[in-house]
């Protein structure tokens, strides 16, 4: 799976020494590793520090606290958290209700 993160810079200044913030472009390590500090945690996915500490305290979002302290995310949990409680899309509602009106009409 290929996540798109949107970045202000063009593809030649990805060349030069990037220390503005924003993006980071240097370091792709960051974006691929597996574990992530909780930094990179709200990075990856758009929420903010407080509304993250939020989450985590009443243990709605998976983490990790290996001393007690630090909070770590595993990459692959957070992404299938973002993508849990799906929404259809009106296109799939109509086709599976064809389907199943379809089903209906077979019974004979």
């Amino acid at each position: 799976m290929m996540l798109s993160i949107y970045c202000q810079y063009k593809p030649e200044d990805m060349k030069k020494d990037v220390t503005q913030e924003g993006c980071n472009h240097g370091n792709d390590f960051s974006l691929t590793k597996p574990i992530l500090t909780f930094t990179e945690g709200c990075q990856l996915t758009g929420i903010s520090n407080s509304y993250m500490y939020k989450l985590t305290s009443q243990r709605k979002i998976p983490h990790f606290k290996p001393n007690g302290k630090l909070i770590y995310f595993d990459r692959g949990e957070l992404i299938s958290w973002l993508k849990s409680n799906r929404i259809t899309t009106v296109k799939e509602e109509l086709a599976q209700s064809k389907s199943k009106n379809g089903d209906n009409n077979k019974g004979g």
